[in-house]
């Protein structure tokens, strides 16, 4: 093995483990916003992997051939990560995550299957994709609560924080001992999000689903979420 080899080699977990983020970047004296980039934000470690596993997914997703199915994307997923030489103990904890995330994929796909087999409509309003529709408005008004609330009594969006609204998500697919939403493509929870909020606006491809908000990250915020959601759960008020 020659020496480029062996560098390939020894960073092939860390180049796997990245994901798109965007960007300004300025080239030649000249400003580029909102460009794909790779950078620091971009690695994945165990302490951001919950917050980017399922952008870092619909992104390697998205770098096979339309034309293969998903379960054939997942399995060229499970054979490159058979073959990949790890290089530390976080990647082995990564390489191990997501070979358990790639499994409940699969299942989720079986699922999807099974209920359009059988005639199940897709979600058709922002009730419905929630497990228990019930839940829909107590989960929302979590966002009233915060300390820094971003929605008025009246469902305005009021705050200049609409990275919130994916790590929001996320705590509702994390719930225990059962998740409170459906897992759907980011841009469905989008459509459903801009039509129940009033002036939210997340753009049309879901971008905000994909970005890095470091500022939101790196605050209290996701605990902040799960607190008030736990509370709910003590007093019963959230639905089965």
């Amino acid at each position: 093995m020659n020496t480029v080899d062996k560098i390939l080699v020894k960073i092939a977990d860390l180049s796997f483990f990245q994901i798109e983020v965007e960007a300004d970047i300025l080239i030649d004296g000249k400003l580029y916003e909102n460009q794909k980039v790779r950078n620091n934000n971009s690695i994945l470690t165990p302490d951001n992997w919950e917050l980017n596993v399922q952008v870092f997914f619909e992104q390697r997703m998205r770098s096979y051939k339309e034309s293969y199915t998903m379960n054939e994307k997942i399995e060229q997923e499970v054979e490159i990560l058979e073959k990949m030489p790890i290089n530390s103990q976080d990647y082995k904890i990564l390489k191990s995550r997501y070979i358990e995330y790639l499994s409940s994929q699969r299942s989720i796909k079986a699922n999807l299957k099974e209920k359009k087999q059988r005639g199940l409509d897709e979600p058709k309003s922002f009730e419905e994709i929630f497990y228990n529709p019930s839940n829909a408005n107590i989960c929302l008004d979590i966002l009233k609560s915060l300390e820094r609330p971003i929605l008025d009594s009246n469902d305005n969006y009021i705050g200049n924080a609409k990275g919130v609204f994916p790590i929001w998500i996320q705590v509702l697919q994390s719930h225990k001992p059962n998740a409170l939403i459906k897992p759907l493509p980011a841009k469905v929870y989008k459509d459903f999000l801009n039509q129940r909020v009033k002036g939210l606006k997340l753009t049309a491809d879901a971008s905000e689903f994909r970005k890095n908000y470091k500022r939101i990250y790196n605050s209290d915020i996701k605990m902040e979420i799960k607190t008030i959601l736990s509370q709910l759960a003590l007093e019963g008020k959230l639905g089965n």
